[in-house]
């Protein structure tokens, strides 16, 4: 069983603090595109971002704006076939121009291409410093599964050399086709405060805490699982090992070497990954996605938590184990400041 909490990211991000996961739902980019070889980038992109920008006019009324009214400029790629594929060997498509809404009308002249919900590994760095480092670095990950073309984002229009390279890692159908179907991803549920047997802090492979999960393996078993796999940290941060509960019950025959604790509950999102294949930080992304959109927050007051949903007669069928991942959360609170 794989641990609730963010213990499955890339190397990239354990080795990069200028990396994030982000979910972002369709869009286009209107602007002045070109096929040309990669060995020779500069020679065919570069006139593509000064005719943008000298002709911008033309579209200003056609893109999207940022919080502060200025456009959002995208350097986005595309194979040969426009297909939403990466670059081969001999080079691609590359696009100078700025984010629209996927209905945007095109201007004569201009050229759109719709880039698909997906969700992204985005890496900040810098043109004239980093940009071929970080590109390398994400590229040659191998714990990184690139599965579309790569984009580059540009945050800040007073600084030009400021990139945000955007690698796919994940499709995602847009929010408005998943309120559409009604189908999500992620639940909430609440557990009531109640009474939990614990294994008490330790890792797998320990004795007592193995003998913990064989001891609640051995009771009856029960239409939903009953255990509850956290782990916990110091007050730095710190990782100090894992505690298993099961949910207590009147009667319940508790192994001396067990303690029967206060357990806090409340409310929690709940998603459902492949245990110890899912990458928890992708997770992480849709789950914040959904947080933002319904009016909730994470409570890190609470630990995160797991545990295996798959039942012993379905798993060799599957040939893998599912596992619902807990997250705490809490309503948020709109917070008025006074002038």
């Amino acid at each position: 069983m794989e641990p609730a909490p963010e213990t499955s990211k890339s190397t990239v991000q354990q080795n990069t603090s200028n990396t994030k996961y982000l979910r972002k739902d369709a869009f286009a980019v209107i602007g002045k595109a070109a096929e040309g070889p990669a060995s020779e980038p500069h020679r065919w992109i570069v006139p593509l971002w000064k005719d943008a920008h000298a002709h911008f006019a033309e579209i200003a009324d056609a893109i999207r704006k940022d919080e502060s009214g200025a456009p959002v400029w995208w350097g986005a790629m595309n194979d040969a076939t426009e297909s939403n594929k990466r670059w081969g060997d001999n080079g691609g498509k590359y696009m100078a121009g700025c984010e629209a809404d996927v209905e945007a009308v095109v201007p004569k002249g201009w050229t759109k291409w719709i880039i698909p919900a997906q969700t992204y590994l985005v890496a900040a760095c810098r043109m004239d410093h980093t940009y071929g480092e970080t590109f390398a670095k994400v590229t040659n990950d191998p714990s990184v599964k690139i599965i579309g073309a790569i984009h580059e984002r540009y945050p800040d229009p007073a600084d030009p050399g400021a990139v945000e390279l955007y690698f796919p890692v994940a499709e995602g159908a847009s929010k408005a086709a998943i309120e559409k179907s009604s189908i999500q991803a992620v639940r909430i549920v609440e557990i009531p405060d109640c009474k939990m047997v614990s294994s008490g802090l330790g890792m797998f492979g320990e004795e007592k805490f193995e003998r913990f999960g064989k001891w609640f393996a051995s009771l009856p078993p029960t239409i939903h699982s009953k255990d509850y796999l956290t782990t916990s940290y110091d007050e730095k941060g710190v990782f100090k090992g894992m505690v298993w509960y099961y949910l207590h019950e009147e009667g319940m025959d508790v192994p001396a070497e067990f303690e029967v604790v206060d357990f806090k509950g409340g409310l929690h999102a709940v998603s459902t990954g492949i245990d110890q294949r899912t990458d928890i930080a992708v997770m992480d992304a849709a789950v914040d996605a959904f947080l933002r959109d319904n009016n909730l927050e994470r409570d890190p007051s609470r630990p995160r938590a797991g545990h295996v949903i798959t039942p012993p007669s379905a798993r060799e069928a599957l040939g893998f184990e599912q596992m619902d991942y807990f997250a705490p959360v809490k309503p948020r609170i709109l917070r008025v400041v006074s002038p």
